[in-house]
């Protein structure tokens, strides 16, 4: 949960050789590949996510960016907005 009423706050681990990383949400089923979209991209590892419904859950993904392309989304792990 984000310190703020309808925020989350999502943090990862740099990954070596990542000059950014790219955040991806669903707000409904994770499994269905269509349900995700690119919320930001960020050179940081985190990222607050706001205009959220409160309580309701969110499922974040990150996927880092280096010169050699994009790789792999990590697991999705779910949030939700205070």
């Amino acid at each position: 949960m984000g310190p703020l009423s309808g925020q989350t706050d999502v943090r990862w681990k740099r990954v070596h050789g990542a000059k950014s990383y790219q955040v991806l949400r669903s707000a409904s089923d994770p499994t269905v590949s269509a349900n995700w979209t690119v919320v930001t991209t960020t050179s940081t590892a985190r990222f607050v996510d706001s205009n959220l419904e409160s309580f309701k859950p969110y499922w974040y993904a990150v996927v880092a960016i280096g010169f050699a392309g994009k790789g792999n989304p990590c697991a999705a792990l779910m949030g939700r907005a205070a």
